[in-house]
C-alpha cells in the first residue's frame, strides 16, 4: 500500500489545506448564515458534550452551540477559573437559560 505523507509544514497555500480536509473553499460566515436555520434546528435536538470547552476555539463552539439553544450543553474543562470566565462571558452576551448548561471541571 502507497501512502501520501502529509507534512503540513509544507502543504502552506490555503489551497492545499483545503484540500487536505476534503474541502473546495474555506467556511466562512455566509456559509453558517445560509444554513443557519437548518444547524439551529440540529442543535435543538439534540445534546452535546464539549470537552475542554474553556479553551479558545472550544469556547467559540460552546457559545455557537449555546445560542442556538440546544436541548443540553455539557462543558467541561480542566481550568475551573476559565469555566468561569466562559460563564461569565456567556451571560454577558446571552440570556442564560440554566437548564440548558452545565459546566464542570476535572482536578
Amino acid at each position: 500500500m502507497n501512502e501520501e505523507k502529509i507534512d503540513i509544514k509544507t502543504k502552506g497555500s490555503l489551497v492545499e489545506l483545503l484540500e487536505l480536509i476534503g474541502r473546495t473553499k474555506p467556511l466562512s460566515g455566509q456559509d453558517i448564515e445560509i444554513h443557519n436555520e437548518e444547524l439551529s434546528k440540529i442543535v435543538q435536538n439534540n445534546r452535546f458534550l464539549v470537552i475542554g470547552g474553556a479553551g479558545s476555539i472550544e469556547q467559540a463552539v460552546t457559545k455557537e452551540i449555546f445560542k442556538r439553544n440546544p436541548l443540553k450543553l455539557h462543558v467541561v474543562n480542566i481550568s475551573e477559573n476559565n469555566l468561569v470566565e466562559l460563564v461569565r462571558d456567556i451571560n454577558n452576551r446571552f440570556i442564560v437559560f440554566y437548564q440548558f448548561l452545565k459546566l464542570s471541571y476535572v482536578r
